[in-house]
């Protein structure tokens, strides 16, 4: 049976208790402990600098929503669930949780309701400075953005690599990559194409850190601002980019890739595209993040992005809907009115 109004009401209420938990238990590494063998609060809390008691009430929480397990010695282990908490497993929302446990992600969530009064960002508004700017300024909060990122990243890459056809192709282009988990996908499963990964100077310093297999000798690092400039390439990838900007600065990011593709290139989104209706959709509450820390950054419906292709002199031929989010493809405009 469904809960009584009130009762659903408190659990949406409560989810910021379950996120702070979860984001806890990320920030002790907790899963990377318990995963190797059951441990009891006291063995444990010595080695992660936390207070016994303390420990086993949180535990015991996270026990409650499946990602460890408490056996009847009081010793806790790590769930299958939870071993995507760990800092060191392909896919892991580890970095996520740290990032969305971070004190600025908290104080620009609290000012939600600045950014929907005033349509101005939340964390500008509170730290005086855009999101962009304060991780360049802060080494700490943009690795564990770096590591946010990556957490998306290594979860959506294999579904979108296999979506995007390289064969033929000889450069690709990752704009805004970070540390290049979707160029390593895209490279593994092209090995004839050559990569450019192109970000802020901040995000290729971690992505020469990350130093992945799958890039080394077949691809440059390159420091720049999409705003200004793109690399010539083949195939331009934007993943999550164009929703961090507002439409002027995304149709401005669209131009510079049609202006760095040739003729037969193209340009390969992948979004939230917002579906009509009241159906639930991760991406409607995406859109409330890029409110919230972005400056003017929005999750945009098809026919919204179908006018920024267009105004940036690109035809959206193409998209398709993944358990992630959307694969939009753009072509230059002229090309697409050839027969």
């Amino acid at each position: 049976m469904s809960s009584p109004p009130p009762v659903a009401i408190l659990q949406m209420l409560t989810g910021r208790w379950v996120c702070n938990a979860v984001c806890a238990a990320a920030r002790f590494r907790l899963a990377d402990h318990l995963s190797a063998r059951a441990r009891t609060c006291a063995d444990l809390a010595p080695e992660i600098g936390a207070h016994v008691p303390s420990l086993y009430r949180l535990l015991r929480a996270l026990a409650s929503l499946g990602l460890f397990t408490e056996d009847a010695r009081g010793r806790f282990s790590t769930t299958p669930l939870g071993e995507y908490l760990r800092s060191d497993v392909l896919g892991s929302m580890y970095g996520m949780a740290r990032f969305i446990g971070s004190e600025e992600h908290g104080a620009a969530w609290n000012a939600l309701p600045y950014a929907v009064a005033s349509g101005e960002p939340a964390f500008e508004h509170v730290y005086g400075r855009t999101a962009w700017q304060y991780l360049d300024e802060d080494p700490e909060l943009n690795a564990i953005f770096s590591l946010a990122m990556r957490s998306l990243a290594s979860n959506a890459a294999p579904e979108i690599a296999a979506q995007i056809d390289l064969r033929g192709t000889a450069t690709v282009c990752d704009v805004g990559g970070a540390d290049g988990t979707l160029l390593a996908a895209l490279l593994e499963r092209n090995p004839g194409a050559r990569g450019i990964l192109y970000d802020r100077a901040a995000a290729i310093a971690e992505a020469r850190r990350a130093d992945l297999a799958a890039l080394r000798g077949r691809c440059d690092l390159v420091e720049g601002d999409f705003l200004e400039r793109v690399p010539p390439a083949d195939v331009i990838v934007l993943s999550r980019v164009l929703h961090d900007w507002a439409d002027a600065d995304a149709e401005r990011i669209l131009a510079n890739c049609r202006a760095a593709l040739p003729q037969h290139g193209r340009v390969v989104v992948y979004d939230a595209v917002i579906e009509p209706g009241d159906e639930p959709d991760f991406g409607k509450l995406l859109d409330l993040e890029m409110l919230v820390i972005t400056p003017g950054g929005r999750e945009r419906t098809r026919d919204e992005l179908e006018r920024l292709f267009a105004a940036a002199g690109l035809r959206l031929t193409e998209c398709v809907r993944l358990p992630t989010g959307a694969l939009a493809w753009g072509v230059p405009a002229q090309e697409a009115r050839l027969p």
